[in-house]
């Protein structure tokens, strides 16, 4: 019908959408919607994710990018508009809850990372000089050291690959992994991503790219996709 936009909790038990004119959250039960809770949208508002109990919203400006952050509590009522709150973009979460995202910061150029606290996107910890791009692309490791994330580079954008174990503690190094990352990944292990560049895959090996070791980055060709064809990572099945 008249759905514009659908998140999707990292578990797949939850779902968000928008409908028309209004807000819409579920849980999925035995391969079905269960019980959906509704409430009244405000324009361009739509949602992104989950942070916690809570559904993760984002608002479209003008231009029609998605900016700002805000948090619909589905038990608790209606939806109360909260634009105040410290995030511009969330990455992705840690194993302990925490969101990894980007806040303004008054007096640096460009957007900083920050580590969020799920239940008001307050930032707890914040690291700047980071040369990280407004479009918040990129993706967590599942053991919640890396960060692969869309930065500046000398001829336009590149993936920066960053250490969230050593960055809030003051090593604001960033290593280059290549293109920019898009659309989505998936984690063969807790240093491994597999991505599509320039229409192939890629796995990254994450520990080698931040040490300098050989062998960090392997190339799969997929057997009738030509080079800049169009692929999509999903995710990764054991063998």
């Amino acid at each position: 019908g008249a759905i514009e936009a659908v998140a999707v909790e990292p578990g797949g038990q939850r779902l968000a959408w928008r409908d028309a004119s209004d807000l819409a959250t579920a849980t999925v039960s035995a391969g079905k919607v269960a019980d959906p809770t509704r409430t009244p949208a405000p324009p361009g508002v739509v949602p992104v994710g989950f942070a916690g109990d809570a559904v993760r919203l984002a608002r479209t400006e003008s231009g029609g990018e998605l900016a700002g952050q805000d948090l619909w509590y589905a038990g608790t009522g209606e939806y109360a508009p909260d634009w105040t709150r410290d995030a511009a973009g969330v990455y992705g979460s840690l194993p302990d809850g925490r969101l990894v995202g980007q806040v303004p910061v008054a007096g640096a150029a460009q957007r900083c990372l920050a580590l969020l606290r799920p239940t008001d996107l307050v930032a707890t910890k914040v690291a700047c000089g980071l040369g990280l791009t407004s479009e918040v692309r990129g993706w967590v490791s599942p053991g919640g050291r890396w960060l692969v994330a869309e930065a500046v580079a000398t001829d336009g954008t590149q993936g920066a690959l960053i250490d969230l174990t050593a960055v809030f503690g003051g090593d604001v190094r960033t290593v280059g992994v290549g293109s920019a990352p898009v659309g989505g990944a998936a984690w063969e292990d807790p240093d491994t991503v597999v991505r599509v560049a320039s229409g192939q895959l890629e796995r990254l090996r994450l520990d080698l790219l931040w040490s300098g070791g050989a062998g960090a980055v392997e190339r799969v060709e997929v057997a009738g996709v030509r080079l800049g064809g169009r692929l999509l990572v999903v995710t990764h099945l054991p063998s």
